[in-house]
């Protein structure tokens, strides 16, 4: 994760002056898809992607309790693609 930040509301909400820092994670990534031919040359390309993430964030600011925080973050996206291709 990179260029980390909080909503406007988020950070007036912690105090103002926060910052946000997430720790670099590994997860597991589940893929299906199919490549459908259109003709000779070209294919329609459709796939599902589930991506299993989970990070700790460390949340600093006036605000809080002892100048920071950290906790459990779970991000488990699902990811759709579409594509055309051509071979050659």
């Amino acid at each position: 994760f990179y260029d980390e930040e909080l909503s406007r509301a988020a950070d007036t909400a912690v105090g103002g002056s926060s910052d946000l820092d997430l720790d670099s994670s590994i997860g597991l990534a589940l893929q299906v898809g199919v490549d459908v031919d259109i003709n000779q040359d070209w294919f329609f390309n459709f796939d599902v992607k589930y991506i299993q993430i989970e990070t700790e964030a460390k949340l600093s600011g006036a605000g809080i309790p002892g100048g920071s925080d950290k906790f459990d973050v779970e991000i488990n996206p699902w990811v759709i693609g579409l594509g055309v291709g051509t071979t050659f």
